[in-house]
């Protein structure tokens, strides 16, 4: 039972006098003329740069860290002051806008409570409380996907007019 146990041990983690021999998302090791694949999932963080081991957070831990003392501090100031706007939340607690932007889309801060809290649309850049475009770029945004699937339709129409043979086209010709 000792013996299976630290052999399964040994596959686990990495041996302390063995050399890796490529990096990549798995790093090999040899072990007595036989490599050893730990497989490990590494990442650089694309806040920081550090290169951590992903697992459920898309950054470092000293990154979610920070972000989750951002977050705090934000809460923190709109509970105390429930009519500020973007500007001042950004100014008084120094988080980013666009991380405020990221926390309220998330969810994770709710607007529903601060009425002059909004954020620009991704589009025009007009204020808004909701989603990520304003109703009218919205609006504009559907018009064009019709007209351009309605263009599509005449094509494909036409390209089929122009290789099938139609009867009344015929008798279009007799008389």
């Amino acid at each position: 039972m000792e013996r299976n146990k630290h052999i399964s041990n040994s596959f686990r983690r990495p041996l302390l006098n063995a050399s890796p021999i490529r990096y990549t998302s798995r790093i090999l090791y040899l072990k007595f003329d036989k490599v050893i694949i730990m497989s490990m999932n590494v990442q650089n963080c694309p806040r920081c740069g550090k290169l951590f081991v992903k697992g459920f957070a898309e950054t470092c831990p000293a990154c979610v860290k920070d972000i989750e003392a951002q977050y705090v501090a934000c809460a923190d100031y709109l509970r105390q002051n429930r009519k500020c706007d973007l500007q001042e939340l950004h100014e008084e607690t120094e988080v980013p806008m666009r991380q405020i932007i990221r926390f309220i889309r998330e969810g994770r801060i709710s607007i529903a409570d601060s009425p002059n809290l909004t954020y620009p649309c991704e589009v025009c850049g007009n204020p808004i409380r909701e989603h990520t475009m304003c109703d009218s770029c919205r609006q504009r945004l559907v018009r064009d996907v019709n007209q351009m699937m309605d263009e599509g339709k005449n094509s494909a129409n036409a390209e089929k007019d122009a290789h099938h043979f139609r009867i009344t086209d015929r008798l279009k010709d007799r008389h």
